[in-house]
């Protein structure tokens, strides 16, 4: 009897600290530090503050400094029932404070706040960002290990705004929309619709990039094209960076590691499209088609093969028929220019060509 009233007042103890611990101001300011001390030893942050706590039996809420960058938690909840109802606000003023914990170095800002509601094992999370002077509309499903249905709402980002952010030179100006859906990120099964509108092409900054001694798959690419086709190079350094694309459109289908990409690029005197450009990342390959019609000249152009080096082919039947019918039509013109009087025939032979 005596050793079951010492368990039951080990019992009451043990509850009693836990009680004073985890639901008690006093607790909680014992909590706070190691709380602290844990959070930065297992995120590589090397400021972490935690400005107020309190927890109870059925919510809590918190205010998170992150090297001085805040984020706001609250919940409600029922153990019983294991539900949850909780909202956050993450709001980063400067995003460079992060640079010692990231491959990437960073500046701007970035914020965002949503709901996050559900039971244990099946949450809805919801919520909006503000990034690059644009704004991000998203929602997705926690399903225990799974996350699913994903839906993400990209309204006017600011192209420039966000090279700078990542550090990039501004290579390229516009307006970014897309609209993603996907359905599981096992898999990796979706669509994303994107439109950027009024893309400007920066020479400079382009040509600084492909003399640069930075590796990349895109790089590899252009530049291989630029030494294969002298109209080409001529085209993209000295007419393509002049032109205005009013819009952009790429379609992309996401079936696990195979990606199919549409693409339509409209400027006053250029039209870039393809019905087809194939990526499979587990084998590296690539297979795209592009056409490319600039000044009332048509390019044709296939890539095939490994993604860095991809077999280069033109078809210029079509540039050679142009050039020579200009040729030809430039002769009659010289040559008939004082000799036909009569419009109608004049007409006549400009429309032949």
């Amino acid at each position: 009897m005596k050793l079951i009233k010492w368990l039951f007042t080990i019992a009451l103890v043990t509850l009693g600290v836990l009680y004073t611990a985890l639901f008690t101001q006093f607790g909680n300011n014992i909590l706070i530090p190691i709380v602290e001390q844990q959070a930065m030893k297992s995120t590589q942050i090397k400021d972490i503050k935690i400005v107020n706590f309190a927890l109870s039996f059925t919510n809590f809420h918190t205010n998170i400094l992150l090297d001085k960058q805040t984020i706001s938690l609250k919940a409600d909840f029922d153990i019983a029932k294991q539900i949850v109802n909780s909202s956050f606000i993450v709001n980063i003023k400067d995003l460079s404070r992060f640079n010692y914990i990231t491959k990437q170095k960073l500046k701007g800002s970035f914020f965002t706040k949503g709901e996050l509601k559900g039971t244990f094992d099946k949450l809805k999370l919801k919520g909006l960002a503000k990034v690059a002077k644009g704004n991000i509309d998203y929602k997705l499903d926690i399903n225990k290990n799974n996350i699913h249905n994903i839906i993400v709402d990209i309204k006017s980002l600011d192209i420039s705004t966000l090279l700078y952010m990542v550090n990039q030179p501004k290579y390229t100006s516009g307006k970014l929309n897309s609209k993603i859906s996907i359905s599981t990120l096992k898999k990796l099964k979706g669509v994303i619709k994107t439109t950027i509108l009024d893309v400007t092409l920066d020479k400079k900054n382009i040509e600084n990039y492909l003399n640069s001694p930075a590796k990349s798959s895109y790089k590899n690419i252009l530049n291989t094209l630029l030494k294969t086709n002298q109209t080409l190079e001529k085209y993209i350094h000295k007419e393509l960076t002049q032109e205005i694309f009013k819009t952009i459109t790429i379609d992309t289908t996401l079936d696990n590691k195979i990606i199919n990409n549409t693409l339509f690029m409209k400027s006053k005197h250029s039209t870039i499209k393809s019905k087809k450009l194939y990526t499979n990342l587990e084998k590296n390959y690539l297979d795209a088609i592009i056409d490319l019609n600039f000044y009332g000249y048509n390019l044709g152009l296939k890539l095939k093969g490994d993604i860095n080096k991809p077999k280069i082919k033109f078809n210029i039947s079509k540039l050679l028929n142009n050039k020579i019918k200009q040729k030809v039509k430039n002769k009659l013109n010289s040559f008939l220019k004082n000799k036909i009087k009569n419009k109608d025939l004049n007409n006549l032979i400009n429309n032949l060509f």
